[in-house]
């Protein structure tokens, strides 16, 4: 592997590490009730948005020798990814999209829909 291409694939993987924190760091500050599934995905959705950030700006930041403001701005992303995520789905929601988002279990792991009603379409939609 060559020096430019090692470059390369420590900086995405900067831009990912540095952004799972930041989003990890808001969903501390931010949430009453932690659990696994809402920490790691926190980390993945801020990772995901600074990688996407790193990927597409690499180029001109590169040339610019400035990848220290990219990975600055992939900070500044994981920040802000949950409440981007939930921009976005209002903004669908507003457009005549409905986006729902389900668990099929609690967090005590009993069905929420266990009353022996199993016709009822409005517990599953």
């Amino acid at each position: 592997m060559n020096e430019e291409n090692l470059m390369s694939l420590s900086v995405f993987a900067s831009a990912f590490g540095v952004s799972s924190f930041a989003g990890l760091a808001t969903l501390l500050r931010f949430s009453k009730k932690l659990s696994k599934l809402s920490v790691l995905s926190a980390m993945l959705n801020a990772g995901f948005i600074g990688l996407a950030i790193a990927l597409l700006w690499y180029q001109n930041y590169s040339e610019a020798r400035n990848i220290y403001g990219l990975i600055g701005i992939c900070v500044i992303a994981g920040m802000g990814g949950g409440t981007l995520t939930d921009i976005l789905i209002s903004l669908l929601s507003g457009a005549g999209i409905r986006v729902t988002i389900t668990h099929e279990r609690d967090l005590h792991g009993t069905d929420q829909h266990s009353n022996g009603d199993d016709d009822d379409e409005s517990a599953h939609s």
